[in-house]
């Protein structure tokens, strides 16, 4: 295009629709860029919405920095439930419309979109009390289910009885002595096959009971070794120390007891 030809439609264009052209062509350059350097469909909406904020003071007031808390990883989550609910698609390159990208817009500009914030789900490990049993009580009731089951099973060898009776006279015996088995002597008592339901409740409660409780640990306390008797002669070698001669003392003592004997012998004379 001539430089005189883009005067003459410059000429022709009015402020609104040469702003409209240079947003559409900003638009595409933009999108161009989301595509060429956007990895993740995170990072897509970041270009995006980076590149609107010198555009758009609105979102440039609420993007990055979100009062409510929203990041570019919440509005991704935002979009993907817009996308399964308005069947557009998978991925951003569906949206040729820039859909995608207007919501992201809106999820920042619009406070009325809350942030979702999903509840922490804090597992609470509650311990179930062992319930105590009471074993005369399921004693008891055992032997109740006993008692009415005697009456069943009297009841049913009764019929049986009856039944097998009846076979042998409809069957008697040929001129050998022959006759074939009766069915129904083969049979057994149902009833007799049947266990209290609670028995294995009782047995445990029994073999609890009679296991004695686990005694404490010995205190196990040392006594002092008992020390050897001494040996005399090593003893008498290590102790005995004979004592230092001390002649003047004797002497004096000498001196003192002949006086004395000297005082007796005139006494006695």
């Amino acid at each position: 295009m001539k430089p005189e030809e883009i005067t003459r439609v410059l000429e022709n264009v009015t402020v609104e629709q040469f702003e409209s052209a240079m947003t559409f062509l900003g638009a595409q350059e933009l999108e161009a860029k989301v595509i060429t350097e956007g990895k993740t469909p995170e990072d897509m909406i970041r270009i995006w919405l980076d590149g609107q904020r010198a555009n758009n003071p609105e979102l440039a007031a609420k993007y990055p920095k979100n009062p409510m808390g929203k990041t570019v990883k919440d509005c991704w989550s935002y979009i993907e439930q817009l996308i399964r609910k308005n069947n557009t698609g998978k991925t951003l390159g569906c949206a040729t419309s820039f859909q995608v990208f207007k919501w992201a817009a809106k999820y920042f500009i619009d406070d009325t979109i809350k942030k979702e914030e999903k509840a922490a789900t804090a597992t609470v490990k509650t311990s179930v009390p062992t319930p105590k049993v009471d074993i005369a009580a399921l004693q008891a009731e055992k032997e109740q289910w006993e008692a009415e089951n005697k009456a069943k099973i009297d009841e049913w060898e009764q019929k049986q009885n009856a039944k097998i009776d009846k076979w042998d006279n409809e069957h008697p015996e040929d001129l050998f002595g022959y006759r074939p088995e009766n069915p129904f002597a083969k049979e057994e008592n149902p009833y007799l096959k049947m266990v209290f339901p609670k028995q294995a409740i009782l047995d445990k409660a029994i073999e609890a009971q009679k296991t004695p409780a686990k005694a404490a640990a010995p205190v196990h306390i040392e006594t002092p070794a008992a020390e050897p008797e001494p040996d005399p002669e090593a003893v008498g070698e290590l102790v005995y120390e004979q004592p230092a001669e001390q002649p003047e003392t004797q002497a004096e003592e000498g001196e003192e007891i002949e006086e004395a004997s000297e005082e007796e012998l005139k006494i006695i004379q």
